[in-house]
């Protein structure tokens, strides 16, 4: 399953990698295992912590931002 944050770091770690970065340079700056970040890249990971994300997130100069949702009432 997909979710637009997933979405979005899925994307920021192709990125990086175009610009000739490794998987494990990723796993040092960010202090995950590089077989969860394999394992997130190749979809064999059905979901990834909050935490992890967070750590990716980041490494890659990302920040997770959180909203209230708007109530329908």
């Amino acid at each position: 399953m997909t979710t637009p944050v997933t979405d979005e770091l899925y994307e920021a770690i192709l990125e990086w990698q175009t610009k000739g970065r490794s998987l494990y340079q990723l796993s040092k700056k960010s202090g995950v295992s590089g077989p969860v970040i394999s394992r997130f890249m190749s979809g064999e990971r059905e979901g990834i912590r909050i935490q992890t994300i967070d750590k990716l997130a980041t490494a890659l100069g990302m920040a997770l931002l959180f909203r209230k949702k708007k109530s329908n009432a």
